[in-house]
């Protein structure tokens, strides 16, 4: 317990659970006092719990970025020079009149990078009055669930992540503000990555491997690889490990990529979804 009075305890205390096995949510929590004055017990409780969900926020970019940088190091996304004065923030928009959306496909954030974000910050700025929920899985559960010899299996085998598996850059672009001249060139990133991996703050595998971003183990084919990779992708869909998070207006969410893989939900056609975007590495590794 700190000088303020304030315990892990007692804060997820204040919390609603979003699924037996990750996530909290907020209603009467601001995120940045707890930034400010209890920033240890709020890591602790993402790192515990996975994902924190905090309801009627500040969501200005000042806010955003300094709530950001006080995680660790602010990454920039290779796709979009980020808002006006604020590159980190990415803004991504669905028109009312885009069928496609952005993210569909279930994913960790930029796997496909060499040293990939472990933390996403996303805040609602204009959401659809039903839809456009975000679904996320527990990785680290999936990976409990798995056989010892798929677990070892994944836990030794490197896997090749790509940014254009299903969608180039330019069709990334058109749900992003301020698209960088890589986006416009259709320009794709390579990364290779453990199958699984190892949380490095907590030592919990994770399944690693996604949907998205990979494309086949290092050591196999393509075609070798997809029996094995489309079984891990429809694993990670069971409902034991899932939940919904409903978006509103000035919620903010983050999340921790090494425990949690997730997707956007396209069911909203006809409503405009304004979200902004940072990715963070952890300053505590």
């Amino acid at each position: 317990m700190n000088s303020h009075g304030l315990s892990l305890a007692s804060l997820a205390s204040e919390a609603k659970p979003l699924a037996p096995s990750f996530g909290l949510e907020f209603t009467h929590q601001s995120l940045a006092n707890l930034v400010s004055n209890h920033f240890h017990e709020l890591y602790q409780a993402l790192i515990r719990h996975k994902l924190l969900i905090f309801r009627k926020q500040d969501t200005s970019p000042k806010q955003l970025i300094q709530i950001a940088k006080a995680m660790g190091e602010v990454q920039r996304y290779p796709f979009s020079s980020g808002i006006e004065d604020y590159p980190e923030i990415v803004e991504i928009r669905k028109e009312p009149t885009q069928q496609n959306v952005f993210s569909g496909v279930w994913h960790i954030d930029s796997t496909y990078l060499d040293s990939p974000p472990d933390f996403t910050l996303l805040a609602a700025k204009q959401t659809p009055l039903v839809g456009g929920d975000t679904v996320f899985s527990d990785a680290q559960k999936a990976f409990s669930a798995l056989s010892e010899g798929m677990q070892k299996f994944l836990l030794a085998e490197k896997a090749e992540y790509i940014s254009n598996k299903f969608q180039d850059a330019g069709k990334k672009a058109s749900h992003l503000v301020n698209f960088t001249e890589i986006a416009m060139a259709n320009t794709y990133f390579s990364a290779s990555h453990f199958a699984a991996k190892r949380h490095e703050e907590t030592g919990i595998p994770a399944i690693y491997v996604n949907d998205e971003h990979t494309s086949r183990f290092s050591s196999m084919s393509t075609e070798e690889s997809a029996p094995i990779l489309n079984y891990l992708f429809r694993h990670l869909t069971r409902d034991e490990f899932t939940a919904r998070v409903q978006w509103e207006n000035d919620t903010i969410v983050i999340w921790d990529n090494r425990g949690l893989q997730h997707h956007a939900v396209n069911d909203y056609f006809g409503e405009l979804r304004v979200m902004h975007r940072l990715i963070i590495r952890s300053g505590q590794r």
